[in-house]
């Protein structure tokens, strides 16, 4: 069944709801009086036990369970709402004769009301309440979302019994006197309630200090006698709290303020220090209000010099002071040294540097390398990769701003590395000429080896070299500075053979074995690609061979009669040894 009152709806938003706890079943539901509208934040990640008859509920998520006991003959409207507007849920079982004879008879019976639907706003009728029945209420929040669920009575004559729910009037702080010399009070006092849970605890807590005491139910039905002991005496504004575990908002708060101190005892702490001769330190008294040193300062926390001294200080508190002594003690800085692996070398190289750690146990290592290069740590590494001429700085700190400094002048060496390089002429070298000649175009080098690659080599600055036979060779050059940096290049030198070739102009096939055939001879070809054709002035084939050692005989194709005197044409290809292709025409002609 539902209803929507928005007016009602409204109104009730805009008076005061109390906070009401829930319960998590039948045997801790709480009372509730429909008097006051009230609200609950809505239970999440729940569901109600099993066991009772939940009528049209077809699903039960996040329950929370009330009772209520009628005090006047007549029927009872409760309207049901929640912030968020999202699904809630209810069911009403009864008449009972109490809270525990409801939850005795496992809610099996029918109920008195119960809606399943989606709205947000729900609407129970009790509509033949009779003074001194108790009726169950569980309303579930189906959508499982955080919201704020408002419960309120809108309509119908009867009306419920508000002296069921838990109510805190009055509680009271009595502290103590202060027990010297500990400095500690006891705190005495009276809970008073009406309606208390049936069940949890009631717990009373100290602010101040968080000393508690827990009272389990049953409990008295309208008072309860607590003290709290061993609390500070400070004279502090404190509070003192009880609340119902299974009503906490079925509570109350007083003020009290704690006894003052009854025992003054003042000792102050210096520290006394150790540190580097020359360094200032700091000395620091506590424990006191105010301090008077023998150097005249006045502060907790003073900078004296790095020398040994005894300084006293006077802490006052009130009418109580104490006197102590601070006592600064030094000790020399350690002296330091370090060593590298490689001092001296070609760029790029790497070194390694140790510092000597003897009598400098905790001191923290930082360097400066050079090439604006830093380190840290006993072992530090570092590239060189700059010629010249580098300084090495080592500090050592030791703490308390105490630290020294070693350094070597231009430790680390760096050399430069020569640049090789060369070029030579001519270009394209053959047997006929098979001599280079070499340039050395290097650079910051002084000394120099030529490797020309065939087993043979020179000092020369620019050397010229001789080459025996065709082939690659591969010629280098490697320069070397008087601080033995070397650099070398390489460069392949090609040494072709000679390509000859011998072709007539002319031939006279008569049969006479002399010059009957026009045939080319070379030398430096190769034979696997070769290729002579020969045509008319009319641009005919009339022959093709790619065997060297057959010429044309001058008939066509070399079979018949041979061809009228004329002049023709021969192309060439070829294959040099090298595997460069050549392409050559000429004019032969034929004599008869």
């Amino acid at each position: 069944m539902k209803k929507i009152l928005l007016i009602i709806f409204v109104v009730i938003n805009l008076l005061a709801k109390n906070s009401i706890a829930q319960g998590a079943d039948c045997a801790t539901a709480s009372p509730f009086c429909t008097a006051t509208p009230a609200s609950f934040p809505a239970q999440q990640n729940t569901v109600a036990p099993v066991g009772p008859d939940y009528g049209c509920l077809g699903s039960q998520p996040n329950p929370a369970w009330f009772f209520l006991q009628v005090a006047t003959t007549g029927p009872i409207t409760l309207d049901m709402s929640n912030s968020a507007s999202v699904d809630i849920d209810y069911i009403i079982w009864g008449p009972f004769t109490s809270n525990a004879a409801a939850c005795a008879s496992g809610l099996t019976g029918a109920d008195v009301d119960c809606s399943y639907s989606s709205s947000a706003n729900e609407t129970g009728i009790i509509p033949s309440a009779v003074v001194g029945e108790v009726y169950v209420l569980l309303i579930t929040n189906y959508s499982n979302q955080a919201t704020t669920i408002s419960l309120a009575q809108t309509g119908g004559t009867g009306s419920t019994n508000c002296n069921i729910v838990c109510d805190m009037s009055a509680l009271t702080a009595n502290p103590g006197l202060c027990s010297s010399p500990a400095n500690i009070y006891d705190l005495a006092g009276t809970v008073t309630y009406a309606a208390p849970p049936t069940t949890g605890t009631l717990t009373i807590t100290n602010s101040c200090s968080g000393a508690s005491q827990v009272f389990n139910a049953p409990f008295n039905p309208t008072t309860v006698n607590y003290n709290l002991t061993g609390l500070p005496a400070n004279g502090a504004a404190c509070t003192v709290t009880a609340v119902f575990s299974s009503d906490p908002v079925c509570t109350f708060t007083q003020n009290f303020t704690a006894p003052a101190a009854c025992f003054v005892d003042c000792p102050i702490v210096v520290d006394s220090a150790n540190t580097c001769e020359g360094v200032p330190t700091i000395l620091t008294a506590s424990g006191a209000n105010s301090y008077i040193w023998s150097t005249g300062d006045t502060a907790a926390t003073i900078m004296v010099s790095g020398s040994i001294a005894n300084y006293s200080v006077i802490g006052i508190t009130g009418t109580c002071s104490d006197t102590a002594i601070a006592s600064v003690t030094t000790f020399p800085p350690p002296t330091i040294s370090f060593t590298a692996d490689t001092l001296t070398g070609c760029n790029t190289f790497s070194s390694t540097f140790t510092a000597d750690t003897t009598g400098n146990a905790g001191a923290t290592f930082s360097w400066n390398l050079g090439e604006g290069a830093s380190g840290s740590g006993i072992n530090p590494t570092h590239i060189y990769s700059q010629p010249g001429c580098h300084t090495v700085i080592l500090t050592a700190s030791f703490g308390q701003g105490c630290s020294t400094t070693d350094s070597i002048s231009c430790m680390i060496k760096v050399f430069s590395m020569p640049k090789s390089s060369f070029n030579f002429a001519p270009v394209e070298i053959d047997l006929l000429d098979p001599t280079a000649y070499f340039t050395n175009t290097s650079t910051d080098a002084t000394l120099w080896l030529w490797d020309f690659g065939d087993s043979t080599n020179s000092i020369n600055q620019h050397p010229d070299h001789t080459f025996s036979d065709v082939g690659i060779y591969p010629v280098t050059l490697y320069s070397s500075t008087i601080n033995g940096c070397k650099d070398s290049v390489t460069a392949d030198i090609e040494v072709k053979d000679i390509i000859t070739q011998y072709i007539p102009n002319a031939f006279t096939p008569n049969k006479n074995d002399r010059n009957d055939v026009f045939n080319i001879r070379a030398y430096g070809i190769s034979p696997d690609n070769y290729e002579l054709l020969i045509f008319d002035r009319w641009g005919n084939q009339i022959f093709k061979t790619q065997d060297m050692n057959i010429g044309w005989n001058g008939a066509k194709n070399n079979i018949g009669e041979v061809l009228q005197m004329n002049t023709y044409v021969y192309h060439l290809n070829y294959k040099e040894l090298t595997g460069k292709k050549r392409s050559l025409i000429g004019h032969i002609t034929l004599i008869r």
